[in-house]
C-alpha cells in the first residue's frame, strides 16, 4: 500500500510539472492591443468589396492566405508617403481560419464581401496586413448569413452537433430506457 501511494504522489508531481511548463496561448491583454493599435501606421474604415484566395496554407488544420480589397470610406491615420484617398481601394492580405475550427489565442480574421470594418494595418513587405489579426479589426456592419470559404465537413458538423447536444441525447436515452423497463414491469405484473 505504501509503494502505491509513492507512485501516485510521484505521478501527481510529474503531471503538475508538465501542466506548469506547457505553453498557454491566450488572447493578448487589452493594453497590448491598444498599444499596437496606437503604433499602427495605417488606420482606416471601409467596406470589403472583394475577398479572394491567394494560397491554401492548411497544415494540421484548415487555413488560407487571402486577399481582400477594401473600399476606403475614411482615413483616420496614414503614413505621409502613402498615396491613398477616401473612395479608393486598398488591398489587405490576411490569414483565414474557419470559424468552426477551435483555436486558442487572439481573434480570427472573419471577412465577407459587404462587411464594413475599422482596421489598423502595418506594412509587411509590399502588402498591408492587420496589425494583430482579428484583434485589430472592428466590424461596424457584419453581413449575415456568413458563408465560410472553407465549408465545414459533414463529419465534423455531426461530431460537433452530437457533442453540443450530448445532454439531450443522454436524457432521451435514459427516458427510453425507463419506458422499456416500465413496459416490461407492466407486462410482468399483468401476467
Amino acid at each position: 500500500m505504501k509503494i502505491h501511494q509513492i507512485f501516485l504522489f510521484t505521478f501527481i508531481l510529474i503531471y503538475l510539472f508538465i501542466a506548469e511548463i506547457s505553453p498557454v496561448i491566450s488572447a493578448p491583454p487589452p493594453e497590448e492591443v491598444k498599444r499596437i493599435k496606437e503604433e499602427s501606421p495605417l488606420h482606416v474604415i471601409g467596406e470589403v468589396i472583394s475577398d479572394d484566395l491567394l494560397q491554401d496554407t492548411s497544415q494540421g488544420y484548415p487555413s488560407q492566405l487571402r486577399s481582400m480589397n477594401l473600399n476606403v470610406h475614411e482615413i483616420i491615420k496614414k503614413p505621409d508617403d502613402l498615396d491613398l484617398e477616401p473612395g479608393e481601394s486598398l488591398e489587405i492580405v490576411y490569414s483565414y481560419v474557419p470559424s468552426w475550427v477551435p483555436m486558442e489565442g487572439g481573434a480570427k480574421m472573419d471577412m465577407m464581401v459587404g462587411d464594413q470594418i475599422e482596421i489598423w494595418l502595418k506594412k509587411d513587405g509590399h502588402v498591408w496586413r492587420s496589425s494583430l489579426g482579428g484583434e485589430t479589426v472592428d466590424h461596424l456592419i457584419y453581413v449575415q448569413p456568413r458563408i465560410e470559404p472553407i465549408p465545414e465537413p459533414f463529419s465534423h458538423w455531426l461530431k460537433r452537433s452530437i457533442e453540443k447536444n450530448m445532454g439531450y441525447i443522454i436524457s432521451g436515452g435514459f427516458i427510453i430506457f425507463l419506458l422499456i423497463v416500465l413496459g416490461i414491469a407492466y407486462k410482468m405484473v399483468k401476467i
